[in-house]
């Protein structure tokens, strides 16, 4: 067939890409969110049970805020909310570019690292789904993270398990 689209054959017959239901995997998307929420709010609510008085409250909170003006504190701190972002456009970039197995399961994000401007996020590949699968899409993926680069590796001992290596290079720093 000519033209831009190709009909690769089989696309009727699998069914919808979507991500886990089940309240265990919701747990497991939200962790970080839910740790940061609490953390946030945990803190000064301990402070106020602990003490009572609004001025300690008040040298917690900001110390917090003052702790953000160190450099590697706002570094490390900025890291992590990338590796959040990251995480959450990973997930969705699996499923609108429909990597995903014959019953539509996506691959699942087990956990995530941010280390030297990279965000290491290691998945797990259901049953129909393997590396070159994710090796295919690595352009596509990076396009639609808004990373420069990505590589996909196999995790050592495990077929079912792969890392996916998002590269962002800081402004200035292209390599």
């Amino acid at each position: 067939m000519t033209g831009r689209w190709h009909d690769p054959g089989d696309w009727g017959e699998r069914g919808h890409p979507h991500e886990p239901g089940a309240p265990w995997w919701v747990l497991l998307r939200l962790r970080t969110r839910a740790f940061l929420a609490a953390t946030v709010t945990a803190l000064p609510a301990a402070v106020w049970a602990g003490s009572g008085s609004v001025e300690d409250v008040g040298a917690v909170v900001l110390i917090m805020l003052a702790s953000t003006a160190v450099p590697e504190v706002r570094e490390l701190l900025a890291e992590q909310a990338w590796r959040v972002v990251l995480e959450r456009r990973l997930r969705t970039a699996f499923l609108e570019l429909r990597v995903a197995n014959r019953r539509g399961r996506t691959p699942t994000v087990l956990r995530s690292a941010a280390r030297n401007g990279a965000v290491v996020v290691r998945v797990w590949l259901p049953v129909g789904l393997a590396l070159p699968d994710l090796t295919a899409a690595r352009h596509r993926i990076a396009e639609l993270c808004f990373v420069d680069e990505v590589h996909v590796r196999s995790r050592e001992g495990s077929r079912d398990t792969a890392e996916v290596v998002l590269l962002r290079h800081t402004l200035g720093q292209r390599a």
